[in-house]
């Protein structure tokens, strides 16, 4: 009972560190996307074009902050239009022994050692999300937004079409 307290408390603490750290930056564009996909693949180089094209409209971008893949992509490309301003490349990251280390492009990070915290801070104080295509996680933080009601876009037809065909047929 005592380590259930314990544990309840950490989590209660690092929930209001992340929701008071993530609210004094700039509103942000989330991006998911699978942390497995190399540089040469179709979809890491749409990440790229996305980075860019939500720099340009000077945006901030949010991402789960690994240093590789559709989590880094975004990061690149907004770092080739975006070099300076402050919190506009946000870095969501959760500490595990086996992940990526943290992308070099991050302007902030934030890290934290539970996935539910980090899973409501990458979705506080933002603009929209744009999904990529990923894994469990991906789909976990789509349906995320998806029930809060939150605008967002889902990039790669081929990905996404299966998910949305099943659901179309289903009701």
């Amino acid at each position: 009972r005592a380590e259930a307290r314990q544990v309840v408390s950490q989590v209660i603490r690092e929930r209001k560190k992340a929701y008071e750290r993530v609210l004094r930056w700039r509103p942000a564009i989330t991006v998911f996307g699978g942390a497995r996909v190399p540089k040469e693949n179709f979809y890491y180089q749409l990440g790229l074009q996305l980075g860019e094209e939500i720099a340009k409209r000077k945006h901030p971008i949010r991402t789960g902050g690994a240093d590789v893949g559709l989590m880094d992509a975004p990061f690149q490309g907004h770092k080739r239009i975006m070099k300076h301003g402050g919190a506009i490349r946000q870095a969501i990251r959760i500490l595990l022994p086996f992940e990526a280390g943290v992308s070099p492009s991050a302007t902030v990070t934030a890290n934290f050692q539970y996935f539910l915290i980090r899973k409501l801070a990458l979705h506080e104080n933002i603009l929209g999300a744009i999904a990529l295509p990923g894994g469990f996680g991906t789909l976990d933080e789509v349906f995320e937004v998806w029930r809060r009601g939150r605008p967002f876009v889902l990039l790669g037809n081929e990905f996404w079409t299966p998910l949305l065909d099943t659901f179309r047929n289903s009701w």
